[in-house]
């Protein structure tokens, strides 16, 4: 009985190796080329397989997108846990600025995202993944928020918090006249302003 076992364990092995390549491929083809550019054959190349061989795995490129986003949104997880931490000090400023920081290396999964907020053809399936895999990040600064001023709607700020953060990320990204340093030293501005703006209403709420 233990044969058939380990055989089963090691083929499903196999087969996430196999799907992890596919999704390394695609990570490499994402970061180069425009999501619209991007096509199974090309990612196929990358990964020196054929088109077909992806297809056992993931159903399209909008799959495979979710596939390379859901291991940015771990990293980034991993960032937001680490800048709040269990400090017993709110500490907004630093989470803005290692959240800017991480989308300054993920540049291009950041521009998918933005894309993919306003494109009415991506597939209501794979919202709804991205939607999940960016959800434990909201909820840590939920949480986050909560812990300073249990009494706030700390969703509803948490929410307003992204979308001010995401605004500047989106806003941004291209400043004309501006080197690539000077456009991130002035988001880095923008969010240290955001944050003390965030910060002050939660103190002040305190108070109340």
């Amino acid at each position: 009985m233990k044969y058939p076992s380990k055989f089963s364990k090691l083929r499903e092995q196999q087969r996430e190796t196999r799907k992890n390549l596919i999704v390394d491929a695609a990570e490499m083809v994402f970061m180069k080329q425009p999501f619209n550019d991007v096509s199974i054959r090309k990612i196929a190349m990358e990964a020196g397989i054929t088109p077909t061989a992806i297809y056992r795995y993931f159903p399209d490129k909008q799959s495979l997108f979710f596939a390379t986003y859901k291991r940015d949104a771990e990293k980034l997880l991993a960032v937001v846990s680490e800048a709040i931490g269990d400090s017993k000090e709110l500490n907004i400023e630093e989470l803005s600025i290692k959240y800017l920081d991480f989308f300054r290396n993920h540049s291009q999964t950041f521009r998918y995202l933005a894309n993919f907020a306003v494109d009415e053809t991506i597939s209501e399936d794979c919202t709804y993944l991205l939607n999940q895999a960016s959800r434990p990040i909201f909820d840590q600064v939920e949480r986050y928020f909560k812990k300073f001023q249990p009494d706030i709607n700390a969703r509803v700020l948490a929410r307003s918090y992204f979308a001010a953060i995401n605004g500047i990320l989106i806003s941004y990204q291209k400043y004309p006249g501006k080197t690539s340093d000077q456009i991130w030293e002035h988001m880095r501005e923008l969010a240290t302003t955001i944050s003390k703006i965030f910060h002050s209403y939660l103190e002040n709420t305190a108070k109340k």
